[in-house]
C-alpha cells in the first residue's frame, strides 16, 4: 500500500487452526519502507508467529543416548510427548537502514551498507525437559533423595533408585516435552560491500557481521531464577546450543576476463567454556577466580572460477571451479565437551579441497 511517493507498507494476516487442544491463532504482520533519499532506505517490520506441537510431541516417545555432565558419560534419556502442550508463540521486530551510493570516490565504483536491529520474544517454547537439571534435582549433593519431586524420573539399573545411592548409579532418565521458559533475544546485523574497477578487472570487497546483544532465558521449575545464555557454551542446558556474541565473514573477490578469485575470512568469537567437569564446579577445583573461554576461531577459504564460455563458443555459465576451505588447516578450539571441541559451532574437518565442473546445456 503506497501512502506517499516515498513511503509504502505491506500488511498481511495469517490464520492457523490446529484443532484439538492446540487451538487457533491470528497472526498479523506489518512492514514499512521509506525511501528517505535517492541513496537511503529505512525499513521496519513487526509480526507475531504461532507454532503448534507436532503429533510426536503431543504423544510420541523417543529414546536417545545423551551426555550426562554430572558423571561424564552417556545415559539413556526418554522424551515423552504430552497432549496438553500449548503452542509456541513469538513476537518479532526489526528495523534497519540501507545506504546505496554510486561513484563515491571514483568513477564506476559502488558502495552499499546496511545495519538492522532485530528482536525475538518467544513465549512457551516447545522443548524437551533438561535431563541434566532433573538429575541434579533428584541427586542433591550427588546422592539420591527419594523426596525429590523428580525422584520418579530416574532409574538405577533395572529398578528405581534408593536413598543414598550415588549419582553414578543412574541408568535412565525420563523427560517430557514441555512448554519451556520464555526466551528474549536481540541483536544487530551489519552488511556492506564496495565494488570498483581495478587493473582491467573488478574488485569487490564485502563483509557480514552478526552481533547478539542478549539471550535471556526466563525462570522455570528447574531454573527458578532464569539466566543469561549469551556468550556461553550452555552445556548444562539440553534445549540450548552455544550462543556466540559475534560471527563475521569478510570477502575480497577479483574478476578479470575468464578468471575470478574470491578470498574469504570466517570469524567466530570466543565464548565462555563449560564451568563444570563431571558435575564438579571448576571453582571447587581451581578456586573462585577460574574462568576459561573457548578461543576465537578464524579460517580462510579460497575460491577460483574459470569461465568456459569462450571455449564452448556460446554465452553460458559453464565453468571450472576450485575451492579450498580452511586454507591453513586450523583445528577447532578446545572446549570442555566430550568431543574436546564444540560440534555445534566449529567444523573439525580441517582443510578441504573441492573441484567441480559446471556446464549449461
Amino acid at each position: 500500500m503506497p501512502f506517499t511517493e516515498n513511503l509504502e507498507a505491506q500488511v498481511s494476516v495469517r490464520y492457523e487452526d490446529y484443532g484439538g487442544n492446540v487451538g487457533d491463532k491470528i497472526d498479523p504482520k506489518v512492514a514499512v519502507k521509506w525511501q528517505a533519499s535517492d541513496n537511503i532506505i529505512v525499513r521496519s517490520s513487526a509480526s507475531s508467529t504461532f507454532r503448534g506441537p507436532t503429533l510426536n510431541q503431543l504423544g510420541g516417545r523417543t529414546t536417545a543416548l545423551s551426555y550426562l555432565n554430572a558423571i561424564g558419560t552417556f545415559k539413556a534419556v526418554d522424551a515423552l510427548g504430552q497432549a496438553e502442550l500449548e503452542p509456541e508463540t513469538a513476537n518479532t521486530f526489526n528495523s534497519g537502514i540501507l545506504f546505496d551510493y554510486d561513484e563515491v570516490w571514483k568513477e564506476g565504483d559502488k558502495l552499499t551498507f546496511s545495519v538492522d536491529y532485530w528482536s525475538f520474544d518467544f513465549e512457551s517454547p516447545i522443548i524437551r525437559e533438561d535431563f541434566n537439571a532433573i538429575a541434579a534435582a533428584a541427586f542433591p549433593g550427588s546422592v539420591f533423595d527419594s523426596g525429590s519431586a523428580y525422584a520418579d524420573r530416574i532409574s538405577c539399573g533395572a529398578s528405581a533408585c534408593t536413598d543414598g545411592q550415588a549419582i553414578s548409579a543412574i541408568s535412565r532418565i525420563k523427560t517430557f516435552i514441555i512448554n519451556g521458559p520464555d526466551i528474549e533475544t536481540d541483536g544487530l546485523d551489519f552488511a556492506g560491500s564496495y565494488a570498483m574497477e581495478l587493473a582491467e578487472g573488478e574488485l569487490d570487497l564485502s563483509f557480514q557481521w552478526t552481533h547478539i546483544r542478549s539471550f535471556d532465558v526466563g525462570a522455570s521449575d528447574l531454573s527458578p531464577t532464569g539466566f543469561d545464555a549469551n556468550g556461553k557454551i550452555n552445556d548444562m542446558v539440553s534445549f540450548l546450543r552455544p550462543i556466540v556474541d559475534n560471527k563475521a565473514k569478510f570477502g575480497a573477490k577479483y574478476t578479470r576476463g575468464m578468471h575470478s578469485g574470491n578470498f574469504v575470512v570466517n570469524f567466530t568469537d570466543g565464548y565462555e567454556d563449560a564451568t563444570t567437569v563431571v558435575g564438579i564446579p571448576l571453582t571447587a577445583i581451581f578456586g573462585p577466580d577460574i574462568r576459561r573461554e573457548v578461543d576465537d576461531f578464524v579460517t580462510y577459504d579460497l575460491h577460483y572460477n574459470f569461465s568456459l564460455a569462450n571455449l564452448t563458443g556460446e554465452e553460458s555459465e559453464s565453468a571450472l571451479l576450485v575451492s579450498v576451505y580452511n586454507l591453513t588447516d586450523e583445528d577447532p578450539p578446545r572446549a570442555r565437551l566430550d568431543l574436546n571441541y564444540d560440534p555445534y559451532t566449529h567444523n573439525p574437518l580441517g582443510r578441504m579441497i573441492k573441484v567441480g565442473l559446471r556446464h549449461q546445456f
